[in-house]
């Protein structure tokens, strides 16, 4: 997913650049300046998309986690807690008021970083819910912080592999 996201902010910045053969006829009543928060704009929304997508596939992994650990029964401390969960909520149970809990209260992982997933979460939120309300996360952002906190995720957590 990186190299691609590579792939279309370079192809972004080229057909808002002089060399796209294009340049003059689609942009012939914009400013130099205009063009620029145009291309700006456009390389926002492209990682603001290929976030949503990101953030979607380290919640499924989550997701994917607890499913299995009830399906498999390891006997360890973190299992036996999401299995609880599992009996309670089944798969209703919420990302970070249930299964983010439970982590935190059964594994080593660093709250800090079970902090920064919940907080990243506030993002993925706004962005699939429509982006109505004006965002208060508390930190900015881009798909860079987000592809680095999925890296972390998948470093992490023991999560297991089916």
């Amino acid at each position: 997913m990186a190299t691609h996201q590579v792939a279309v902010e370079r192809a972004v910045s080229l057909y808002y650049s002089r060399r796209n053969p294009d340049y003059s006829a689609t942009f012939l009543f914009s400013s130099a300046a205009e063009v620029t928060a145009l291309r700006d704009a456009a390389i926002d929304e492209q990682g603001a998309e290929a976030s949503l997508s990101l953030l979607a596939a380290v919640e499924a992994a989550f997701r994917v986690d607890y499913i299995e650990r009830d399906r498999v029964r390891p006997r360890d401390a973190l299992s036996r807690a999401m299995r609880d969960l599992f009996r309670a909520k089944g798969r209703f149970a919420g990302l970070s008021d249930d299964i983010l809990q439970v982590w935190r209260n059964h594994s080593n992982v660093p709250n800090s970083l079970l902090n920064n997933v919940r907080d990243a979460f506030a993002l993925r939120h706004w962005l699939a819910h429509g982006r109505y309300y004006p965002p208060k996360f508390g930190r900015t952002y881009d798909y860079s912080t987000i592809l680095d906190l999925a890296r972390a995720v998948d470093r992490s957590f023991p999560f297991l592999r089916v």
